[in-house]
């Protein structure tokens, strides 16, 4: 995600924009989430704790079974942002494609992902505990009906963050609101499955390409100019953020549901 927001950057210099001073202040910021976040990841990573990210409840299903589509960690920027600041997160079987279409045909009742023994389309287990819920369908998945009908561990211990599928907005703001928002959520996870190693990555590659079911070693990126600008390690206490407009009606409902 980072990556696309320095070519948007890049791309609005070329074609004459003055950048605005508030430009430096926000990637001051998404390195301060950052740091914060890397810590959070560490503590998720000695505890157990998966996370798995997914669009889901899709269609009405029977109960203990959700229509879904499961992401591919690599092919979603918001994704690889995160585990690139260590994010321990499943790997779907996608077979190269962004989803894993738990959903059959698309309509209802043909949905195929189960609440308990939770698993990929041929039996690989998916031990999660962490849920990284499309902000598309925020509204469902946070309803009470659907944890009554799809009694998932994680689910019913209200660990879950939100995830904005594709990054949405392309800036540093923004990516700090993302990481400043889940790693709140993420911070006092535990696991409620049960437990698997990690999977050290074949290479350096910010791809990991991992078999279903897996997840990665802890294992960061670092933001490339961060090091430039000279974040330094805050402490989750002093940690504070300016939330856009644009999400509070987002956060207020979530600090309500839960």
């Amino acid at each position: 995600m980072v990556e696309m927001i320095e070519r948007m950057e890049e791309l609005a210099l070329a074609l004459g924009v003055i950048e605005p001073k508030m430009v430096e202040e926000d990637k001051k910021a998404l390195c301060v989430a950052a740091e914060y976040f890397q810590s959070t990841t560490k503590k998720a990573h000695d505890a157990g704790v998966r996370s798995m990210a997914s669009y889901m409840p899709y269609m009405e299903q029977p109960d203990g079974v959700a229509g879904a589509f499961i992401t591919n960690p690599d092919r979603d920027p918001v994704l690889i942002l995160m585990q690139n600041l260590g994010l321990p997160i499943l790997y779907n079987e996608h077979s190269g494609d962004y989803w894993e279409n738990r959903a059959g045909n698309y309509t209802d009742g043909n949905g195929n992902f189960r609440a308990t023994a939770t698993a990929s389309l041929s039996g690989v287990p998916y031990h999660v505990d962490f849920w990284l819920y499309d902000d598309r369908v925020a509204l469902d998945f946070l309803s009470t009906k659907f944890s009554e009908s799809w009694p998932h561990p994680a689910l019913l211990a209200k660990q879950y963050a939100y995830w904005p599928s594709n990054g949405k907005i392309l800036s540093y703001r923004h990516a700090a609101e993302i990481l400043t928002i889940v790693g709140s959520q993420l911070e006092d996870a535990k696991r409620v499955t049960p437990a698997t190693e990690c999977t050290v990555p074949a290479d350096d590659s910010k791809a990991r390409d991992l078999a279903p079911g897996e997840y990665s070693c802890f294992k960061v990126i670092p933001i490339d100019f961060c090091a430039q600008l000279g974040s330094s390690p805050v402490d989750s206490s002093s940690r504070s953020i300016t939330i856009s407009p644009l999400f509070l009606p987002f956060v207020i409902i979530l600090a309500f549901l839960n």
